[in-house]
């Protein structure tokens, strides 16, 4: 895990739509997508559910967005 997904991680949690996010981000849709899939993969987790295109954080997306937060902040 690096601090640039958990950046993206948290652009997409601000916006709740990976268009509007990867757009504020300038990466391309499926570049976002894979940045979240390989997060997800690696704490072993669903981080976010769509439903009829509604994105909305799962709770153990809503624990990570928490301590991402946190982390971000200490970083910067």
């Amino acid at each position: 895990m690096d601090i640039q997904k958990l950046k993206t991680f948290l652009v997409c949690c601000e916006e709740m739509n990976y268009t509007r996010a990867s757009d504020r981000l300038y990466l391309s849709r499926q570049a976002l997508r894979q940045t979240i899939q390989a997060l997800e993969i690696e704490l072993n987790t669903t981080l976010f559910s769509n439903n009829h295109n509604r994105l909305a954080l799962t709770e153990a997306g809503e624990i990570v967005r928490i301590n991402a937060q946190k982390l971000v902040g200490d970083y910067n």
